[in-house]
Protein backbone atom coordinates (compact mmCIF):
# COMPACT_ATOMS: atom_id res chain seq x y z
CA UNK A 1 0.00 0.00 0.00
CA UNK A 2 2.68 2.47 0.80
CA UNK A 3 4.29 1.83 -2.40
CA UNK A 4 1.20 2.58 -4.39
CA UNK A 5 0.89 6.05 -2.46
CA UNK A 6 3.99 6.54 -3.04
CA UNK A 7 3.73 5.84 -7.06
CA UNK A 8 0.11 7.82 -7.26
CA UNK A 9 1.77 11.05 -4.75
CA UNK A 10 4.09 11.95 -7.60
CA UNK A 11 1.91 14.06 -9.00
CA UNK A 12 -0.06 15.31 -5.60
CA UNK A 13 0.89 19.02 -4.31
CA UNK A 14 3.31 18.44 -1.12
CA UNK A 15 0.60 20.12 0.93
CA UNK A 16 -2.38 17.77 -0.25
CA UNK A 17 -0.48 14.48 0.10
CA UNK A 18 -2.28 13.77 3.66
CA UNK A 19 -5.59 14.11 2.29
CA UNK A 20 -4.70 12.14 -0.89
CA UNK A 21 -3.55 9.38 1.01
CA UNK A 22 -6.83 9.86 3.25
CA UNK A 23 -8.88 9.79 0.49
CA UNK A 24 -7.55 6.07 -0.71
CA UNK A 25 -8.41 4.56 2.50
CA UNK A 26 -10.81 2.84 3.41
CA UNK A 27 -13.13 3.60 6.94
CA UNK A 28 -12.53 -0.32 7.54
CA UNK A 29 -8.16 0.49 7.98
CA UNK A 30 -9.16 2.80 10.88
CA UNK A 31 -8.42 1.07 14.85
CA UNK A 32 -11.52 -0.14 16.02
CA UNK A 33 -13.55 -0.24 12.69
CA UNK A 34 -14.21 -3.58 11.92
CA UNK A 35 -17.30 -4.63 9.13
CA UNK A 36 -20.44 -4.04 11.37
CA UNK A 37 -19.25 -0.51 11.89
CA UNK A 38 -17.95 0.09 8.61
CA UNK A 39 -21.47 -0.90 7.04
CA UNK A 40 -22.98 1.60 9.21
CA UNK A 41 -20.32 4.79 8.54
CA UNK A 42 -21.31 3.54 4.64
CA UNK A 43 -24.62 4.06 5.36
CA UNK A 44 -24.23 7.28 5.81
CA UNK A 45 -21.97 7.23 2.93
CA UNK A 46 -18.97 7.77 4.93
CA UNK A 47 -16.64 5.66 2.90
CA UNK A 48 -13.09 6.77 3.17
CA UNK A 49 -11.35 8.19 6.17
CA UNK A 50 -10.94 11.90 4.60
CA UNK A 51 -15.10 11.50 4.56
CA UNK A 52 -14.88 10.71 8.25
CA UNK A 53 -12.80 13.60 8.99
CA UNK A 54 -14.93 15.69 7.33
CA UNK A 55 -17.90 14.37 8.94
CA UNK A 56 -19.26 16.16 11.59
CA UNK A 57 -18.56 14.91 15.33
CA UNK A 58 -21.08 15.56 17.45
CA UNK A 59 -23.36 13.72 14.22
CA UNK A 60 -21.17 10.59 15.06
CA UNK A 61 -21.34 10.97 18.42
CA UNK A 62 -25.35 10.59 18.71
CA UNK A 63 -25.28 7.60 16.12
CA UNK A 64 -22.18 5.85 16.81
CA UNK A 65 -20.12 6.66 20.40
CA UNK A 66 -18.00 9.05 22.06
CA UNK A 67 -14.82 6.85 21.20
CA UNK A 68 -15.93 7.05 17.65
CA UNK A 69 -16.32 11.13 17.98
CA UNK A 70 -12.51 11.17 19.38
CA UNK A 71 -11.30 9.23 16.44
CA UNK A 72 -12.89 11.90 14.35
CA UNK A 73 -12.05 14.66 16.32
CA UNK A 74 -7.82 13.43 16.17
CA UNK A 75 -8.82 12.85 12.00
CA UNK A 76 -9.40 16.53 12.59
CA UNK A 77 -5.91 17.39 13.99
CA UNK A 78 -7.06 17.62 17.88
CA UNK A 79 -4.62 15.82 20.03
CA UNK A 80 -5.89 13.24 22.15
CA UNK A 81 -4.91 15.29 25.50
CA UNK A 82 -6.60 17.50 24.99
CA UNK A 83 -10.18 16.09 24.74
CA UNK A 84 -9.97 15.53 28.48
CA UNK A 85 -10.58 18.40 31.08
CA UNK A 86 -8.09 18.64 33.87
CA UNK A 87 -9.48 17.78 37.20
CA UNK A 88 -12.59 16.61 35.24
CA UNK A 89 -13.41 13.65 37.41
CA UNK A 90 -13.37 12.84 41.10
CA UNK A 91 -13.63 8.71 42.12
CA UNK A 92 -15.45 8.45 45.46
CA UNK A 93 -15.70 5.91 47.97
CA UNK A 94 -18.78 4.03 47.52
CA UNK A 95 -19.03 3.42 50.83
CA UNK A 96 -19.38 7.02 51.57
CA UNK A 97 -22.45 6.95 49.09
CA UNK A 98 -24.59 5.42 51.31
CA UNK A 99 -28.13 7.27 52.04
CA UNK A 100 -28.20 5.47 55.05
CA UNK A 101 -25.41 7.16 56.49
CA UNK A 102 -26.20 10.90 57.42
CA UNK A 103 -23.89 13.36 57.96
CA UNK A 104 -20.81 13.42 55.87
CA UNK A 105 -20.55 13.99 52.08
CA UNK A 106 -18.65 11.53 50.21
CA UNK A 107 -15.06 11.51 50.44
CA UNK A 108 -13.08 11.54 47.50
CA UNK A 109 -10.08 8.96 47.31
CA UNK A 110 -8.49 9.72 44.56
CA UNK A 111 -8.40 12.87 42.17
CA UNK A 112 -7.27 13.34 38.27
CA UNK A 113 -4.44 16.15 38.37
Amino acid sequence: MLIEFKLASRNVPPGQQREHLMAGLSVIEIWGVATRLTKRLNALRIWSILDLRNANPVMIRDRFSIVMMRTVLELQGTPPASLWKKNAWVVTNSSSLDPFRPGSPPKPICVKS
